[in-house]
């Protein structure tokens, strides 16, 4: 049985975690649901852990703790995905510009196929990935160029 100055010890861990989730918690409140940054995001799910962690040893030990609605939660992946997304777009948003650049070499008509191809594939690329973050509620911008 672990002594007092143990159980004590963890309950302060507990209680010390808690604090800081709700800290985190409150932080990414105020942040729109898509540009929640990763150390927010990172650190709530490794607070939650060490909070599933503590409570595990103290239960181990017989001893009772309450659990707490913040202490679980869905892991927010959509947010994930909706910033990897984005960084996709503004790669093939760079692409379309250096195609675009190198089409403005040429004459009307005159660009090679390679770049017309670029262009055509940048611009498909950009249409469906803005209509996936469309999809998940992502406010996103229109450039002229991507049309």
């Amino acid at each position: 049985m672990p002594s007092n100055q143990e159980i004590a010890h963890q309950e302060k861990l507990l209680a010390m975690y808690r604090g800081l989730l709700a800290e985190h918690l409150r932080q990414r409140a105020a942040w729109d649901r898509f540009d929640v940054p990763e150390y927010i995001r990172g650190g709530i799910a490794s607070l939650r852990q060490e909070i599933t962690d503590v409570k595990g040893i103290l239960r181990g030990w017989g001893i009772a703790v309450a659990d707490h609605p913040d202490d679980v939660g869905p892991e927010d992946k959509l947010a994930g995905q909706a910033q990897h997304q984005r960084e996709l777009l503004n790669i093939h948003r760079g692409n379309l510009a250096i195609a675009l650049r190198q089409q403005e070499q040429f004459g009307p008509g005159q660009a090679p196929p390679v770049v017309v191809n670029t262009l055509r594939h940048e611009r498909a690329e950009i249409q469906r990935i803005k209509a996936i973050l469309r999809g998940w509620g992502v406010p996103v911008d229109d450039l002229p160029a991507e049309e």
